[in-house]
């Protein structure tokens, strides 16, 4: 606990992070010490954070499957993938980065981050993949 350094008295409080009473030096003071203070805003972000930070691990392992499947496709110089070896790789079909339009084909390109995945009309099950570096 800080060292009281005006005569100034403050009633009571609870704190905020173990709920022990205290006596604060200060009139803005809610917690007892300075770690429960920390410990207990990073619990506070991490609620706060978590939507977020969950949307973008997904969108990281659907950029993680796209790569290997690119750079695998590559060698092959076929870069068309069947739906499912993309549900077996986990990928996430609704979790995107941003999306645009195929010009030449009127398709929707699905990006994660820097690989997307394009639908193909004429083969429902089977996807075009894309890397922003070839484009």
């Amino acid at each position: 606990m800080g060292e009281r350094i005006s005569n100034r008295e403050y009633p009571p409080r609870v704190c905020l992070f173990c709920r022990n009473r205290f006596f604060p030096t200060d009139g803005r003071q809610k917690f007892c010490n300075t770690q429960h203070r920390v410990n207990y805003n990073n619990d506070l972000r991490k609620t706060r954070n978590k939507p977020a930070d969950d949307f973008v691990k997904k969108l990281q392992h659907n950029e993680g499957i796209l790569c290997k499947i690119f750079n695998r496709k590559l060698e092959y110089e076929q870069l068309v993938v069947d739906e499912n070896l993309l549900w077996y790789e986990g990928f996430h079909f609704d979790v995107f980065s941003h999306s645009e339009k195929n010009i030449e084909t009127g398709n929707g390109i699905y990006w994660s981050f820097n690989y997307g995945l394009e639908g193909m009309r004429d083969k429902s099950r089977y996807y075009m993949v894309y890397s922003k570096k070839s484009r």
